[in-house]
């Protein structure tokens, strides 16, 4: 019997490493790759993806061509995450101090995530949905 795909979901800093090149690049890297070889099934929620563009663009003065031919191609390597009315209902009622945890927290459950990837030293201590670095989660499925 063939075992089932992981279900990983992407947070918005991990996305921002691949995109940027940032310092934790390597693992994001590793992750990505693991999609494209079809080994995981990743899924990025639709907001992150205008967040990525906004900090990139917007703030770090990326040309707009460049990042959106890059989302693009991360976009081809797996599905997007709905933020549904149940989803916001759910974050905005939840105790969470950092809000954007939340969404990404609950639109991970309402998925059925095997796993969230970030480096978010807060989002990765939460018990709704089990959270790891990226590099953590390639030790525990390598």
């Amino acid at each position: 019997m063939l075992e089932r795909k992981p279900k990983v979901v992407i947070d918005t800093n991990v996305l921002l490493d691949l995109l940027l090149v940032r310092e934790g690049f390597k693992g994001a890297s590793k992750v990505f790759e693991l999609a494209r070889k079809k080994r995981i099934n990743i899924y990025i929620a639709e907001h992150s993806y205008t967040t990525a563009w906004y900090i990139a663009v917007q703030k770090l003065k990326i040309t707009e061509s460049k990042v959106m031919s890059s989302l693009k191609k991360i976009k081809t390597l797996g599905g997007v995450l709905s933020v549904t009315g149940k989803v916001m209902e759910n974050a905005l009622n939840d105790p969470t101090p950092d809000f954007e945890d939340a969404v990404i927290l609950y639109a991970a459950k309402d998925c059925e995530a095997d796993i969230v990837l970030s480096y978010d030293k807060k989002l990765l201590k939460s018990k709704l949905v089990p959270c790891a670095t990226p590099e953590e989660f390639l030790q525990q499925i390598m």
